[in-house]
C-alpha cells in the first residue's frame, strides 16, 4: 500500500470479484486526502475525512508502520514480478490467458484455415483484426493505460504509421475526465491520426461504426477465413462483425492500438515489425513505446486537478433539452404507461406487506433453454444495436417509435420490456434444445406445440397456458461483466428457478436478490447425465420448507417412458439470502424491514 496510488487501489478493487470475492476494501490514509485533494475537495472536507477516520480506527499510518497495528493475514500470497508477461485474453475463452508469443498459435489450433486461400494480396486474410475497440467506460482502465495507448499512437504517427485499411478501430464512449485529459493532452489528436475513431458525449458505437464492408464480408465468407476483433473490454466486439466468423481476444489499450497498427494476430508484436515508417524502415513495437519520463510530461501537461476544477463548474448542468423540461409537482415519480424510455419494472408486483411470502414449489416445468458451460452474463444480458425484425424492434414499432431512434439496448435500460425481449439473443449462446444444425440465436422450441420462437414469445405461450419453465446451464453459469441486467431479465422473463452444474459466485447472489433460485446439481451429476431434451417435466418439491441454510431440494424429471429423481442443492448461503428469495427480491425485503 506505500507504493500503490488511488487508481492502482481502485483497478484492484474493480477486479477483485475474478479472484470469487465479493468486495474488496483498502483503508483511509494520507494518499487518499491527496487524490481528495486532486479532485476539488475543499481543505475542511479533507481535514473532516482524516479525523473521522482516524477516530473511528480507519486511518492506517504511512511507513515506518506502527507495529502494534501492522494486520494480519490468515492467508499470504507471493507473487513473482518477474514472471508476468504481457498476455491477451482469448481466443473466445475465458479460461487462460495467452502471451503475445503464443497468440498466433492459439488462434490456429482453434480456427484452423478452412482453405488454401493464401494470395498475399487479398484486402483480408485468415487471422487479420477486423475491429480494434477501446472502451475505458466498460472496464476498470488505469489511467497510465490511457497515456500509453495515446503515446505509442503519437510516436507511430510521428512514424508514418497507420491502422492496417481492413481494420476499422474505435476509442469508445469514455468518461468526461477521460475525454477531456485526451482533448487537452492532445492525445486524441494523435489516435486520430493513425486512424482511431472517436465517440465522446453518449454517442454510440453503432452511430460511428457501421457494420463491416461488404466486400470485405464476402472476401471472408467465400474463402472461409476467420477474422479477429480485439477489444480492451470482455463484451465488446461482437455487434459490429457478427455476420462473419470472429475470434475474440482481449487486450489492454497500448495493446489494442499495438494490434490495429499490426492488423493480425499472427503476428508475434514483441519480436516482428508492426509496419515501415516514412523512409521504409521496419518499426518494432519496442520503438513505439514511450518512456516513464513521456508518460509523466503528460500529466505535468494537463494536470487533473485542473480538469476535475473545470468538470465540477459544469457537473449539474445539463443539456438544452433537459433545462427546458418542465419540473414535476409530484413529490414522487409519475409512472407514465406510455412511455418507452421509463417504465416501471414489475420487481414489487403482488408485494403483500402483511404478509410474509415464501417460495413456492415447482410442479411440471419446461427446459426452455440449455446452455453448455462458461456461459457469460454479458451473453444473457441484451447488448448491441437494437434491430427492427427483433421482438424489441417489434415492440418499439408497436408503440410508434421510428427504427432511426433504436440505436442500442444499453440507451434502453429504463424500459424492461425492451430488455427482456432482447435477453439471451447472444450470437454466442448456443441452446442445446434447437436442432444440431440450427444456426439462430435467441430462440428455442415451444414443447407443447413443438415450435420454433424466440425465447421471449416461448415464455408469453407458457405463461399464457399456466405452465413454469427454467433455465439449465452447465459450470460457471453467469461469469463475467453484465451481472445485474443478466439477473434481471431472467426474473422479468418470469424465470423463478435456475439450474445449474455451478454459479459465478456474484452471480449466484444478483439471483438471489432478483428473487431466482439457484439450484446446483450434486458434484458427480452433470448437465449431459439428465440426458435432456426438451419434451420433459421437472418437479422441485422442498423449496416452500427451506429453513435455515444450507437446503436441499428434490428435482424430479419425468422422462416419456421413466421418471428420474436428484437431490439438488439450494445455493442460498445466509439466513439473508434466504430472506430476499422468500421475499421476492431485496427490494421487498428491505421495504418490509422498513415498514
Amino acid at each position: 500500500l506505500d507504493h500503490l496510488s488511488v487508481p492502482d487501489r481502485a483497478i484492484i478493487a474493480r477486479m477483485i470479484y475474478k479472484t470469487g470475492a465479493l468486495c474488496c476494501y483498502f483503508p483511509i490514509d494520507s494518499t487518499t486526502l491527496t487524490h481528495l485533494a486532486l479532485i476539488g475537495q475543499d481543505e475542511q472536507h479533507i481535514a473532516l475525512v482524516e479525523a473521522y477516520a482516524k477516530a473511528q480506527g480507519l486511518w492506517r499510518e504511512n511507513w515506518p508502520h506502527d507495529v502494534q497495528h501492522e494486520p494480519t493475514f490468515t492467508v499470504a500470497a507471493e507473487l513473482a514480478l518477474d514472471s508476468i508477461r504481457s498476455c491477451l485474453g482469448g481466443p473466445n475463452s475465458v479460461n487462460r490467458p495467452v502471451s503475445l508469443a503464443e497468440a498466433s498459435g492459439a488462434f490456429e489450433k482453434k480456427f484452423p484455415s478452412a482453405t488454401s486461400f493464401l494470395d498475399p494480396l487479398a484486402p483480408i486474410k485468415h487471422g487479420d483484426i477486423a475491429l480494434a475497440v477501446v472502451s475505458p467506460r466498460e472496464v476498470a482502465t488505469h489511467p497510465h493505460e490511457l497515456v500509453l495507448a495515446g503515446l505509442v499512437a503519437r510516436r507511430a504517427a510521428h512514424l508514418g504509421l497507420k491502422v492496417k485499411p481492413w481494420v476499422r478501430a474505435l476509442f469508445d464512449d469514455m468518461s468526461p475526465v477521460s475525454a477531456l485529459f485526451l482533448e487537452k493532452s492532445g492525445l486524441k489528436r494523435d489516435l486520430e491520426a493513425i486512424g482511431f475513431i472517436i465517440t465522446l458525449n453518449g454517442e454510440t458505437t453503432a452511430q460511428k461504426l457501421p457494420h463491416i464492408n461488404e466486400d470485405l464480408e464476402k472476401k471472408i465468407l467465400q474463402n472461409k477465413l476467420t477474422v479477429c476483433s480485439i477489444t480492451s473490454a470482455p463484451q465488446l466486439g461482437i455487434p459490429e462483425i457478427d455476420t462473419v466468423e470472429y475470434a475474440k481476444f482481449i487486450a489492454t489499450p497500448p495493446l489494442v492500438i499495438a494490434y490495429a497498427l499490426a492488423g493480425s494476430i499472427l503476428l508475434d508484436i514483441n519480436t516482428k515489425p508492426l509496419g515501415n515508417n516514412k523512409d521504409g524502415k521496419s518499426i518494432l513495437l519496442k520503438e513505439l513505446w514511450p518512456t516513464m519520463a513521456e508518460i509523466n510530461a503528460v500529466y505535468e501537461a494537463s494536470p487533473f486537478a485542473a480538469l476535475y476544477a473545470t468538470l465540477k463548474e459544469t457537473l449539474y448542468s445539463g443539456s438544452t433539452a433537459w433545462e427546458q423540461t418542465p419540473e414535476p409537482s409530484e413529490p414522487t415519480f409519475a409512472w407514465n404507461d406510455q412511455s418507452c424510455v421509463v417504465r416501471k419494472p414489475p420487481i414489487l408486483d403482488g408485494y403483500n406487506a402483511k404478509k410474509t411470502q415464501r417460495a413456492q414449489n415447482i410442479k411440471n416445468a419446461r427446459v426452455l433453454a440449455l446452455f453448455g458451460d462458461n456461459i457469460e452474463a454479458s451473453a444473457i444480458a441484451p447488448y448491441g444495436p437494437i434491430a427492427p425484425n427483433s421482438p424489441a424492434g417489434y415492440y418499439l414499432m408497436a408503440r410508434n417509435v421510428p427504427p432511426e431512434t433504436f440505436l442500442t439496448y444499453e440507451t434502453k435500460t429504463g424500459n424492461y420490456e425492451v430488455m427482456v425481449r432482447g435477453a439471451f439473443s447472444h450470437p454466442s449462446l448456443k441452446n442445446a434444445l434447437l436442432p444440431n444444425d440450427s444456426s439462430s440465436t435467441g430462440e428455442t422450441i415451444h414443447a407443447t406445440t413443438k415450435s420454433q420462437m424466440t425465447i421471449f414469445d416461448a415464455t408469453e405461450r407458457y405463461q399464457r397456458e399456466g405452465t413454469p419453465y427454467t433455465i439449465i446451464a452447465g459450470k460457471d453459469f453467469g461469469r463475467g461483466l453484465g451481472q445485474d441486467w443478466a439477473a434481471k431479465v431472467i426474473r422479468f422473463l418470469n424465470i423463478r428457478v435456475v439450474i445449474a452444474e455451478s454459479f459465478d459466485p456474484m452471480f449466484r447472489i444478483n439471483l438471489i436478490r432478483l428473487g431466482v433460485l439457484p439450484l446446483r446439481i450434486k458434484q458427480g451429476v452433470s448437465i449431459s447425465d439428465l440426458k435432456l431434451t426438451g419434451e420433459e417435466t421437472l418437479s422441485f418439491a422442498g423449496i416452500q420448507e427451506m429453513g435455515r441454510p444450507p437446503c436441499e431440494a428434490m428435482m424430479t424429471i419425468e422422462h416419456k417412458d421413466t421418471v428420474e429423481r436428484y437431490m439438488v442443492h439450494c445455493d442460498i448461503r445466509t439466513t439473508e439470502g434466504l430472506e430476499m428469495l422468500n421475499n421476492g427480491s431485496i427490494w421487498a425485503a428491505t421495504l418490509r424491514s422498513l415498514l
